[in-house]
């Protein structure tokens, strides 16, 4: 789904992270939209990646995306 079929079908969210996550090798950036369930849609390239349902595991996969070990690394971009 697109970001305007999620607006779509649930509504805005109330909360869009302050920051998006930029993969180096690709430069692709991805954004979170949080809503009041504390469930997180993910989007890359403005289309779904995925569906957290807790605010907090969300974090910790950021964190684990973010581990120097991994080649393509990310980046925190804060708005």
């Amino acid at each position: 789904m697109t970001e305007a079929q999620v607006k779509k079908e649930i509504g805005n969210p109330p909360i869009i992270e302050n920051f998006k996550t930029l993969k180096v090798g690709t430069k692709d950036t991805t954004t979170y939209w949080r809503y009041e369930n504390d469930m997180t849609i993910i989007f890359k390239k403005h289309i779904v990646d995925g569906i957290e349902r807790n605010h907090s595991a969300m974090l910790q996969k950021v964190q684990e995306w973010a581990d120097p070990k991994n080649k393509d690394g990310i980046k925190l971009l804060f708005k």
